[in-house]
């Protein structure tokens, strides 16, 4: 194990069950792997934009050209694909919302399913 990616979700400080049990983990995780880093993306303290209609666009877009031109747009979308591909081990924490995830999680969700860069379409269903 060389990467670990820990995503933080609740804006709740200390108070936030989701952060003490992700606290613990992490304790654990470098114990069993010393050697590992640890990237920490805390969504509350640095909250990412939801896509945008470039972003979106520059996403689906399968045009080399149209592409090209919203580069500037995909850039902190690639960034986070990337942060995302580069780790052995995701660690998601959120609390649960009115029977749902916070919006910062679902903004860092929406910057990372990337057809043919995070998942690819495969014969009868989706790998990635």
């Amino acid at each position: 194990m060389k990467r670990i990616l820990i995503i933080e979700s609740s804006p709740r400080g200390a108070e936030s069950a989701s952060r003490q049990l992700t606290e613990t983990l992490q304790e654990r995780l470098r114990f069993l792997y010393p050697n590992a880093s640890f990237v920490e993306r805390d969504l509350a303290t640095d909250p990412l934009p939801h896509l945008d209609y470039q972003t979106a666009k520059g996403i689906s877009t399968k045009d080399k050209a149209e592409a090209e031109s919203l580069k500037d747009a995909l850039r902190l979308s690639d960034e986070l694909s990337e942060e995302l591909l580069s780790s052995d081990l995701l660690v998601i924490a959120s609390p649960m919302w009115n029977f749902g995830l916070p919006s910062s999680l679902k903004a860092w969700i929406d910057h990372i399913v990337r057809a043919g860069k995070t998942f690819n379409y495969a014969g009868a269903g989706v790998e990635g």
